[in-house]
């Protein structure tokens, strides 16, 4: 199944540096919980 996986940072309350990965088919999100907060940073695809 094609998918991208994408990698995000946010900043916590104390100003540390966070760091999030998530999984995307299309538009949908499908593991990794609520993305909405994160700045995505990279990604990659998987096209078969």
């Amino acid at each position: 199944m094609p998918h991208t996986v994408v990698f995000g940072l946010l900043r916590g309350d104390a100003g540390e540096l966070l760091a999030h990965a998530w999984v995307t088919v299309g538009t949908v999100t499908v593991t990794g919980g609520s993305v909405r907060d994160w700045t995505p940073v990279g990604s990659f695809s998987w096209q078969p």
